[in-house]
């Protein structure tokens, strides 16, 4: 079943932020959960962010592959 979720990330200014809603899978929640964290979930690296929501759309339209999902755990 599909969820909703808000994904919030902060914007340049203190007082501007941006919201977007989407509805992804159990299972690609589950990706993201995992696999965020473990790159700065907490806005310090918002482009990671991004690039894990990107591939888990893509991922659950089978544009990508798990394992482009998994190569964002590796260390830098």
């Amino acid at each position: 079943m599909a969820e909703e979720n808000t994904i919030r990330q902060d914007g340049v200014d203190e007082d501007k932020s941006t919201s977007i809603r989407i509805a992804l899978s159990d299972d690609i929640m589950k990706k993201i959960n995992v696999i965020a964290p473990l790159k700065g979930f907490d806005g310090k690296k918002p482009e990671i962010v991004s690039k894990i929501i990107s591939l888990a759309i893509n991922h659950y339209y089978k544009e990508v592959t798990v394992p482009e999902l998994q190569s964002l755990t590796t260390n830098e």
